[in-house]
């Protein structure tokens, strides 16, 4: 396997399913941050399944962190008041990075849940799109026969 787990939970476009990299991704690895995403110069080229799977990676991701990202904040609030309860100075500066460390972690989680519904609200567009498109296509289609 290619790549971190990190990177192929966050980007699993750029990985095959046996977990190596995809031509495309070895082309731009090999062109550096500048070579183009489409495959050539300037074009774009946009895989609504693609961007069906990174809003699934990033749900998943979204849901890691609700779970896992707020186990320390029962027990941190626990030994900021027991700490500040025996007057110890570390009490405060706890219960302080126990407040930072959760509104941390809600922001990321709502980034993460804002990039799950916009990679799927964009799949779902690209498909419209295709669909629609195709049905105009059937139609001067009709004219020509």
């Amino acid at each position: 396997m290619e790549g971190s787990r990190l990177d192929r939970g966050l980007n699993p476009w750029r990985y095959n399913a046996d977990g190596s990299l995809t031509p495309r991704a070895r082309a731009q690895d090999a062109g550096g941050a500048n070579a183009p995403a489409g495959g050539g110069a300037g074009q774009v080229t946009v895989d609504p399944a693609i961007l069906t799977r990174g809003s699934a990676a990033a749900g998943e991701v979204h849901g890691q962190l609700t779970t896992a990202g707020r186990v320390a904040d029962d027990t941190t609030a626990a030994a900021a008041s027991g700490l500040n309860q025996e007057n110890f100075q570390l009490g405060p500066s706890l219960r302080i990075t126990g407040e930072l460390w959760n509104s941390q972690m809600t922001t990321l989680i709502q980034a993460c849940h804002k990039i799950e519904q916009s990679l799927a609200a964009n799949a779902r567009g690209y498909r419209m799109a295709e669909d629609a498109n195709e049905m105009r296509m059937a139609d001067i289609a009709r004219h020509f026969e």
